[in-house]
């Protein structure tokens, strides 16, 4: 069962070291200057998908290509530059946002074919802060402050829009905490198991 709760208090319930602030609040300043540098850079973008890629893609795929391409759009913009964070791993944030006037800031992409304000289904942020705790250990000038930027495309792989969302630490979440097991898991139990080998007929 899902529980409501604040990204804030989330994070801290993960992270490793009590002592280190792992998401702070956005000052208006920087929210000001963070979307107009955003309006800025994606003003002309005009991206679609290759449709030899897309037309054989899964949905989940479909959203890794997108999110990809803006990725590489934006890693060339003069205000407003996007970065992969693949060195530090696998998991959340997927990048870094460099920006000339207010330092670098945690930026997760999500896409979608649609955005809904009534849609309530889960949008999954992360599940660890190990790669996030990397990241602001080596990067002392990456800000604890995160973005959410959603790229909504169409059927055919063409980029329509971007949603930017600043998360604070009050930023309601829910969460969901599963128990989940594996054939290895399962192999080196000591709990009594059976097989039955089945015949065929």
């Amino acid at each position: 069962m899902a529980k409501t709760t604040t990204l804030g208090q989330f994070l801290d319930a993960l992270k490793s070291r009590k002592s280190r602030t792992m998401i702070e609040a956005w000052t208006d300043a920087d929210a000001l200057m963070i979307g107009k540098s955003f309006d800025k850079a994606t003003k002309r973008l005009e991206l679609r998908a290759p449709s030899s890629t897309w037309s054989t893609a899964s949905p989940q795929s479909r959203g890794n290509i997108m999110a990809n391409l803006v990725i590489q759009e934006l890693s060339t913009s003069s205000s407003f530059k996007l970065k992969q964070a693949t060195s530090y791993g696998a998991g959340y944030p997927d990048g870094l946002l460099e920006t000339k006037a207010a330092g670098t800031f945690i930026i997760e992409l999500k896409a979608t074919k649609t955005w809904n304000e009534k849609d309530g289904n889960r949008r999954v942020l992360l599940s660890s802060t190990t790669k996030l705790e990397k990241i602001l250990d080596r990067e002392p000038n990456v800000h604890a402050k995160h973005l959410l930027l959603t790229c909504i495309h169409d059927d055919h792989g063409t980029l329509t829009e971007l949603r930017l969302d600043f998360l604070n630490p009050d930023t309601v979440i829910n969460t969901r905490f599963e128990a989940a097991t594996s054939h290895k898991l399962l192999s080196g139990s000591v709990d009594l198991s059976r097989n039955a080998k089945l015949e065929k007929i």
